[in-house]
């Protein structure tokens, strides 16, 4: 009598292999995932050390707010001719009109506005002059505006701590400098003077100070090719003033400033 003869089949080899290749297949994407977020982030790690280089240089070489507010006000000094003072009238009696030849030389007051905490502000007046071959007549008055560039001008230069020089406005999501931005417009360049890039930052925004920072080597470098006389350019990442925080347009600028030595 015959009986017959059966086989059992084991698939758990196959399990196991299977197993196993999936296994192996996920190593080597989290593998690849690891190499990919290293790579990504070695850049970002190198900026951070960048900015955290400067806070630390910045606050081992900063100054105070009225020792930023003297030497300010020491540059303007120095970069405006000096003149004699021309005496005032006596009250009650009035100056004789002269010919145009005359006239007194011009003389610049520093007059200091009230400040914000951080910021210093001083208005220049220059007093109207009238050329000897053109007829007497009213000047018109300065426009809000003018006024206006004016004083933002004053505010940048006491909040940087020195003259702005020249800026270069970058747009959104821009970070190289364009190849017609490059040129210095004509400046009395002085003796003693070294010259800084400086840009604004919140110190809390990674991502703004790094955008800062790109922008901040992108002049330096267009700069260091284009005027290698302006020497060895300092960087510098500085927090807004209170009362610049809300203008965009200066946190995606650049400033040249120029610093008595």
């Amino acid at each position: 009598m015959s009986s017959a003869l059966k086989e059992e089949t084991n698939y758990w080899p196959g399990y196991v292999d299977a197993l196993i290749n999936v296994l192996l297949n996920l190593l080597f994407l989290v593998g690849i995932f690891t190499v990919g977020l290293v790579t990504l982030n070695s850049q970002a790690l190198i900026l951070q050390k960048a900015a955290a280089q400067l806070q630390v240089t910045e606050m081992l070489e900063g100054s105070s707010g009225q020792q930023r507010q003297d030497k300010a006000q020491q540059i303007l000094l120095d970069m405006t001719p000096k003149t004699s003072p021309s005496p005032k009238p006596e009250s009650g009696t009035q100056t004789p009109a002269g010919p145009a030849s005359e006239l007194p030389e011009p003389d610049l007051r520093l007059e200091p506005a009230p400040m914000p905490p951080r910021v210093a502000e001083i208005r220049i007046k220059r007093p109207q002059v009238v050329a000897a071959s053109q007829p007497e007549r009213a000047l018109p008055a300065a426009s809000p505006e003018a006024e206006g560039a004016a004083t933002t001008q004053q505010r940048l230069n006491l909040a940087l701590g020195g003259t702005v020089v020249t800026q270069f406005a970058f747009g959104i999501n821009e970070y190289d400098l364009p190849p017609n931005a490059a040129v210095l417009p004509a400046w009395p360049w002085p003796q003693g003077v070294s010259y800084q890039l400086i840009a604004l930052a919140e110190s809390g925004n990674q991502r703004l100070s790094r955008e800062a920072f790109f922008r901040v080597m992108s002049v330096r470098t267009a700069l260091s090719q284009k005027m290698p006389q302006l020497g060895p350019l300092q960087v510098r990442i500085l927090p807004p003033p209170p009362d610049m925080t809300a203008q965009d347009e200066w946190m995606r600028t650049v400033f040249l400033v120029a610093k008595p030595q």
